[in-house]
């Protein structure tokens, strides 16, 4: 062996310090003469010695490709340094070794621009008379596909790169077609669009026939088999009609794999995985497809009918918690694809699963009664409105296996009551009380089996959590069951033997409870207090002791919470469990699960104890403060690297295949995220629970997660910061306070939108509403001043743009997905980012309108630069929609109401016009909006612009007023906003309809309207002296309406009125 080999030796040693001898060696040696090193390499990758062969492929990757040393290489020296490269190519190698050449091969090809002669040397490679040469050929083609400049090349040659492959297909050794299969498959998917990849539909057929053929001959690699299923799945992921004529065949295909227990979890779950995805992606092909329906049902049926433990109770028993979560074994396959087939195609699958599933609960073996029970819970949200139908059969159909003698049987009925409580609360608590609670009592008393109470707690769960939706009715449905349910949880609680998982269950589940019951609960406070508290204060010893210490301290929490309202003498005794609580934090360290737990529920006590709790604030937020502010480590290495074995505590790692770059780590500082996204919801918990208490605390709060609204590594960190800066308002008793806040929150959502504009429109959204919330909380808006208002409504104005332009794609996209069959999700997912669009155009309406009325006719010439064509082009739009007219609008009506200016040219007036025009739209809210702009036109606009237009202003009014059901339930708000204009048309340019709008006074529908319509008419009432009889007896029924209808000033005057 050689001095460079040794040195690759050593950093392939298991031992620490010699690892980091030879990386160290190597990288000087790099330093000195990188050139030398490449040969040295590259005759290492000549080595007999796998190891060292294949870590020489890894290391010039690695240390002089990626690490960029390949620079300090002469130019001349590349022909050879790449001839070598090629040299190393050899049958005699293995396969493995070959790969790991790839990835270097294609590397420096794109580096040197030599791309045209590898794919030259791939197709030669690709008729090589050896099946690792094949291999290898295909591998470096899938490779190619990765990178930027090499799927060009082969885009570029497209027929002539599937031409290798499909002559490669044909060879007789079963690993190379199937090499082949996913190189063809790879190269689809690269391609990048559905036209050209849908050329390639036909031969999709021949490609599931070798798979027929590999399943037939059953002599396959397991892994490349799974690869070759897995990229099926992506595939499907990205053209799912690319099946659409051989759907059938497919789906038998898969389904035979997936049911043969002969093959490996990994690739029976592919073949479930390519289904499932077909599934999500193609919904609108499935639904009428009986066969596939059918086919997927019973394979499914199939897959959970494998239990695990099927005959070993006490194995099963003590297992780890059996939980919907889906992995790769076949139990989970089949829940994973039976849960997606009625999530998606829901009621089509209903009659034809309903003809299974009796079959399983009649059938002779427990595990198909086991599938049968589970099989009903799984579909209970896909066929919700079908089962309603005939609830009270599925319910009598499924508790009676909560007695049955199998405890599988038990748990599965747990697990599917479970299911049910969650989707049809509270109609299922509120009506068979009677019968489930008995059922789930009778679970917990399995005293041997703790698995079954588990899942019976963990149902309970359910079962109170429904009762907290509206009409939910704990007093009847919860409450009284309470001493039957503590007892059971009193025998569990105080059997020190049972496992974490069902005490965990238990204390979850009381504290469910508490909270659904409230005060119902207080008589058993006592019963459970002593006891929690004694698991609070037990000796920790191990790791699960702390994790049931921290379980007990939520339980309590919750527990606290639901008698906030008890009185003082429970706020003492809240007091004092607070102290211990305090006490244990200040004695352990915040690694400790309790610690967290505390803090977790600190605004369960601030609830209860409200302005008393304010002393432990001063105590507790500095930490939760630190813990939010806290940085979280991501680090990416190489897999094989000594950094990657060498994670610090508290990093959790991730490791993955790149193409082209090898195996790589994700290390992430798993307990700082963990820990921040907490700190995060803890201060909103503590905002929304003490506001006005929390006053103190608001700014430091606000500045601490200001910076977190844009965090790009977790939506809840990001979701959280928003909640509690849009809730600090309401913390702040001081508007003086909020607008300190609103002048430092500006800036922040401009350099966020700056940010997100174009990306994620729920974000923008979400951004903009924070704002918005500060804006209607102060009493006006000009606090941050005109050059920030400008600022902003630059970005304003740019995140509407993107609106326009995402919708302008949007409408190219539907224009190619007009068959809604075929492209029912890409159609669903068009239409839910066009209604997140709309909210971002809404919110922006809204800041305008603030801006317009707090800045007046100084906002004026920053209106016209910025909103006036943007908004102004939607009128004139042929195919804007409803909502975006209505919006248009409603900008033009604020601007008109705080300037005064109709945006007249040559005397014509385009705001008038428009107005005017939608007063005659089907929309009902269009007609309304515009009938209330053209009274503030009327009122706030120059007088000889708008008498111009008087007339068909009448005319489009009276066809409002005329309509034969205008006074209808439907119709009246946007009546009545059209009297209101005729009103100020009356008061301000023609007395003499004045007679008209009384005959419809007073306003009943729409408050707003209301107030400025009957504040007009009692600060105008000594112009009617000719009217006295009407007025007279509008006034007698302006005393009877509700004070929601008059303003503080009209009431005032009414009296006044009354008075004289």
């Amino acid at each position: 062996m050689s001095d460079f080999e040794n040195i690759i030796g050593s950093i392939l040693s298991k031992n620490k310090q010699s690892r980091k001898i030879g990386e160290t060696s190597l990288q000087n040696m790099l330093k000195l003469n990188a050139e030398q090193v490449c040969y040295n390499l590259i005759a290492a990758m000549s080595s007999e010695n796998e190891d060292i062969s294949g870590l020489a492929a890894i290391l010039f990757r690695k240390k002089v490709i990626e690490e960029d040393h390949v620079k300090l290489i002469p130019e001349s020296s590349y022909p050879h340094l790449k001839n070598s490269l090629f040299a190393l190519v050899s049958p005699q190698k293995s396969l493995l070794f070959l790969k790991r050449l790839a990835d270097v091969l294609v590397n420096f090809a794109i580096l040197h621009n030599w791309a045209n002669e590898l794919m030259t040397y791939m197709a030669e490679w690709s008729v090589f008379d050896s099946a690792s040469i094949k291999q290898f050929s295909m591998y470096l083609f899938e490779l190619a596909t990765e990178y930027t400049g090499t799927m060009e090349v082969l885009k570029e040659n497209a027929a002539s790169v599937i031409g290798i492959m499909w002559n490669v297909l044909q060879d007789n050794n079963l690993d190379v077609k199937l090499s082949a299969v996913k190189s063809i498959v790879t190269f689809m998917m690269g391609l990048g669009d559905e036209v050209t990849v849908m050329g390639y539909a036909q031969g999709m057929d021949h490609i599931l026939n070798i798979i027929i053929k590999a399943v037939e001959d059953g002599n396959w690699n397991p892994e490349m088999f799974k690869q070759v299923l897995h990229s099926f799945a992506e595939l499907t992921e990205l053209y799912p009609r690319i099946w659409k004529d051989i759907i059938e065949k497919l789906t038998l295909t898969m389904s035979g794999i997936g049911k043969n227990n002969q093959y490996t979890q990994d690739v029976r779950a592919a073949a479930v995985e390519t289904l499932v995805t077909l599934i999500k992606k193609a919904p609108g092909i499935l639904r009428k497809n009986v066969f596939f329906i059918q086919e997927t049902l019973a394979l499914s049926f199939c897959l959970i009918t494998e239990v695990d433990y099927p005959y070993d109770i006490e194995g099963w028993n003590q297992e780890g918690s059996d939980t919907l979560v889906i992995q790769n074994d076949p139990i989970s396959s089949g829940k994973d694809l039976l849960g997606n087939l009625a999530a998606t195609l829901q009621d089509a699958i209903f009659p034809h699963v309903m003809k299974l599933i009796p079959a399983q609960l009649q059938a002779a073996h427990w595990a198909n009664q086991h599938s049968g029970i589970l099989a009903i819970g799984l579909i209970s949200d896909g066929c919700h409105d079908l089962i309603t139908t005939i609830f009270p059969h599925v319910i009598a159909t499924v508790l009676p296996f909560a007695n049955s003698d199998s405890p599988r049987l038990k748990w599965a009925t747990m697990t599917t009551i479970g299911l049910l409580c969650s989707e049809f609360e509270p109609e299922m608590e509120n009506i068979y009380h009677a019968q489930i609670i008995p059922a789930i009592c009778s679970c917990l008393s399995q005293s041997n089996l703790s698995k079954v109470q588990s899942q019976a707690a963990s149902c309970l769960i359910n079962y109170s959590r429904g009762l907290l939706v509206e009409n939910g009715n704990p007093d009847i449905a919860l409450t009284p069951y309470l001493p039957t349910i503590i007892e059971a949880f009193l025998r569990i609680l105080s059997n020190p033997n049972n496992p974490f998982s069902l005490l965990q269950e238990v204390l979850n589940s009381i504290a469910m409870i508490a909270t659904a019951t409230g005060a119902g609960f207080a008589p058993f406070y006592n019963q459970l207090i002593f006891g929690l508290r004694n698991y609070v204060n037990m000796p920790v010893t191990t790791a699960t002791v702390k994790d049931i210490r921290a379980a007990s301290i939520r339980c309590i929490g919750c527990i606290v919470e639901s008698l906030s309202e008890a009185g003082d003498a429970f706020k003492q005794e809240a007091e004092s469990i607070l102290n211990d609580f305090m006490r244990i934090r200040n004695s352990i360290d915040d690694t400790d699960p309790a610690y967290q737990a505390i803090s977790e529920v600190l605004s369960h006590f601030a609830l209860c104890l409200k302005d008393r709790f304010a002393p432990y604030l001063n105590i507790i937020i500095p930490h939760v403060y630190l813990q939010a502010e806290q940085n979280v480590d991501f680090k990416l290495t190489d897999a094989e690297s000594a950094d990657a074995l060498n994670i610090d505590n508290g990093m959790n790692a991730l490791q993955f295949e790149l193409k082209g770059l090898g195996k790589k780590q994700l290390a992430i500082s798993t307990t700082a995220l963990e820990n921040k996204i907490k700190a995060c919801k803890i201060l909103y918990d503590l905002v929304e629970s003490l506001e006005t208490s929390f006053e103190p605390y608001a700014e430091q709060t606000f500045r601490v997660l200001a910076p977190l609204i844009s965090y790009p590594y977790n939506s809840d960190i990001r979701k959280f910061a928003l909640k509690t800066i849009q809730h600090i308002p309401a913390c702040c008793s001081n508007k003086q306070h909020i607008e300190t806040l609103l002048i430092q929150l500006t800036p922040i959502i401009i350099q966020a939108l700056t940010n997100s504009c174009g990306k994620s429109p729920k974000d923008a959204y979400k951004q903009i509403k924070a704002l918005v919330e500060y804006i209607n909380a102060v009493p006006s808006a000009a606090v941050i001043g005109l050059g920030a208002a400008h600022e902003l409504s630059s970005i304003l104005a740019n995140s509407v743009r993107e609106v326009f332009n995402r919708k302008i794609e949007r409408g190219r996209e539907k224009e190619k997905l007009a068959d809604m069959e075929l492209y029912e999700e890409e159609i669903t997912e068009i239409e839910d980012d066009e209604n997140a669009d709309d909210s971002v155009l809404q919110k922006v309406m809204e800041i305008v309108g603030k801006m317009l009325k707090s800045f007046k006719t100084q906002f004026q010439p920053i209106f016209l630069e910025y909103f006036k064509n943007l908004y102004g082009e939607l009128l004139y739009k042929p195919n804007a929609t409803e909502n975006e007219i209505l919006y248009a609008i409603c900008v033009f009506c604020d601007y008109v109401e705080f300037t005064g200016d109709l945006i007249a040219i040559d005397g014509n007036s385009p705001v008038l016009e428009q107005l005017i025009k939608n007063c005659y739209q089907v929309n009902v809210d269009i007609r309304q909006t515009s009938a209330y702009g053209l009274g503030l036109a009327a009122q706030f606009g120059d007088r000889a612009i708008f008498r111009r237009y008087l007339q068909e202003t009448l005319k489009a009014l009276n066809y409002i007023i005329s309509l034969p059901d205008c006074k209808s339930e439907q119709l009246f708000v946007s009546t009545e906003c059209a009297v209101g204009a005729l009103g100020k048309i009356a008061i301000f340019h023609q007395p003499e309809l004045i007679p008209a709008w009384l005959n419809w006074l007073p306003l009943k529908s729409d408050p707003e309207e209301a107030q400025v319509s009957h504040s007009l008419f009692l600060s105008n009432i000594n112009q009617m002296s000719s009217y006295s009889s009407k007025v007279n007896e509008i006034l007698g029924e302006l005393k009877k309406v509700s004070p929601e209808f008059l303003n503080e000033e009209s009431q005032s005057f009414l009296k006044q009125i009354i008075q004289n």
